[in-house]
């Protein structure tokens, strides 16, 4: 494994207690291990699938609920018509596993990442748990690590096809720096957003057809700004929606422009909403989604019939699975797969889908005690097609816990996550996730 600074440089050292080599520009410490609220909850930070969710709590221990047994659900969706996917033991997989980076390459373990992307022939991983990103070759070969820290709220890496889009969201500013395949800055240090007068509080983004574009919350304002394949601003900022509050966005890229789906505080329960959006402003008006006590958008992937979505509604037994059709609107029933914790990424072909989650978690007498991950096949309705599969042990809740999933162009998954040993491992699978591509 080589570490190399975001200027190119290889450093040749190991990255020990200082979690990382911070380079460019600002600084952010190590991220907290403290379980994210989902939106509706009445404290803590607002967190979301590009922000630390690698956390050992969640309130409780395994829980007793069962399917209702008529089709329906013992905790629906807020007001969406649910059905409860029965949990079943999880199955072995002969995938094909690679160690990516050894436990002390990244400081407290190895790199933890949560978005993964194809970047030209290779790989491109990142999180708000690792101040940088990682790359490596298709089947986990010449893996290397990039020590980079843009913002000083949040730092974000996403695939523009064959370079790299990074977000620095820091306070009173959004500014991006483009990095070439090698991991490279390509280009100067460019500004999105100045003299932001309150926040921004966290940020997000997605990238495509070579151009970026960031989001932002600054007060009760959800905004946005884009980067063109030019690497130039697309224009100035605009509004995606006012009156948030605690806010989850999920933003995925198809068909020329962006979907956004995102979640916010309302009253004493929270909402969640979609629109699509293009590098200068919003295509049309959002459309609701739904409501319940907590909910929060985690991915959401583009398939043939629209648009799958997975949503964290907090704790044990709440991750649930929305089908969206090309409007944005909910075109079935959401699916509430028993058995799953935490979920970290969801990716998807035209017509087949996948899941990686963290297990419901068992009790260690007054504290949480360790999860171990899980792959899930599901068809673009949100069901099941096949069992839970074991990637690896229940890992300690003491280390970072992160996972990523990637659709390859060949009908396959790939799945980025922590061992138990601390590692930061790649299996590559089947559909069913049973077997090597």
């Amino acid at each position: 494994m080589r570490l190399t600074s975001s200027l190119g440089l290889s450093l040749g050292v190991s990255v020990s207690s200082l979690c990382l080599l911070l380079v460019a520009v600002g600084a952010n410490g190590c991220s907290s291990d403290a379980k994210p609220p989902a939106a509706g909850s009445s404290s803590g930070s607002p967190v979301d699938a590009s922000f630390d969710r690698s956390v050992p709590g969640d309130g409780g221990g395994d829980t007793d609920a069962t399917p209702a047994g008529d089709g329906g659900s013992a905790l629906p969706l807020g007001d969406l018509a649910t059905v409860d996917e029965p949990d079943v033991p999880c199955v072995t997989s002969s995938g094909t596993k690679t160690q990516l980076f050894d436990k002390g390459d990244a400081g407290g373990g190895g790199p933890a990442v949560s978005h993964f992307y194809a970047l030209g022939t290779r790989r491109l991983a990142a999180g708000p748990n690792l101040q940088g990103f990682i790359t490596f070759d298709a089947t986990g070969t010449t893996p290397n690590l990039f020590a980079s820290s843009l913002g000083s709220t949040a730092t974000l890496f996403t695939s523009e096809g064959t370079t790299i889009g990074g977000v620095g969201v820091s306070n009173g500013k959004v500014e991006y720096q483009r990095f070439d395949g090698q991991g490279a800055p390509s280009g100067g240090l460019l500004s999105l957003a100045s003299s932001i007068p309150d926040g921004p509080a966290d940020g997000w983004s997605a990238s495509g057809d070579g151009g970026t574009l960031a989001v932002w919350l600054s007060g009760s304002t959800l905004f946005a700004a884009g980067v063109t394949a030019g690497g130039a601003s697309a224009g100035p900022p605009f509004t995606i929606d006012t009156g948030i509050a605690s806010a989850h966005v999920a933003i995925t890229y198809s068909g020329g422009k962006y979907a956004i789906a995102y979640s916010f505080a309302a009253g004493t329960s929270a909402a969640a909403k979609f629109v699509y959006a293009s590098l200068t402003g919003t295509m049309g008006a959002p459309v609701s989604l739904a409501s319940a006590d907590a909910i929060e958008p985690v991915a959401i992937a583009p398939t043939s019939a629209g648009f799958i979505m997975v949503i964290d509604a907090g704790g044990d037994e709440h991750v649930y699975i929305v089908p969206l059709d090309t409007t944005g609107k909910v075109s079935g029933k959401a699916h509430r797969l028993l058995g799953g914790d935490l979920p970290w990424g969801l990716a998807a072909h035209a017509n087949d889908a996948a899941l990686v989650v963290l297990t419901n978690d068992t009790k260690a007498g007054a504290s949480e005690g360790p999860r171990a991950p899980q792959f899930r096949p599901l068809d673009i309705t949100g069901t099941p097609t096949g069992p839970w599969v074991c990637l690896d042990g229940r890992i300690s809740a003491g280390q970072n816990q992160d996972m990523a999933i990637l659709a390859e162009t060949d009908g396959s998954y790939s799945v980025v996550y922590k061992s138990v040993q601390d590692t930061t491992m790649l299996v590559r699978l089947n559909k069913l996730g049973t077997a090597a591509p």
